[in-house]
């Protein structure tokens, strides 16, 4: 997964000076999505109380976590 959060922390913010935006048009087109990439996923249950969402969002910085019910045979995917 990709975010925005993501997306910015690579860019290490808004670039506002020629420089910076210079650089960033060096590291876009040189890097690949799976370097900025999420590999660690939270996740939920929809059987989850909601404070147990509340101590992830407390823990860590996300601003969604998804709800999933199992994961698939490739150990990758997962399904509601």
């Amino acid at each position: 997964m990709i975010s925005k959060q993501n997306f910015l922390f690579f860019r290490r913010g808004f670039s506002n000076s020629d420089v910076e935006k210079l650089e960033d048009d060096v590291r876009l087109n040189n890097y690949t999505a799976k370097d900025i990439t999420t590999t660690k996923l939270a996740k939920l249950d929809p059987n989850d109380k909601i404070n147990v969402a509340l101590e992830v969002f407390k823990v860590n910085l996300f601003h969604a976590i998804p709800v999933v019910k199992g994961q698939c045979d490739c150990g990758y995917c997962y399904y509601i």
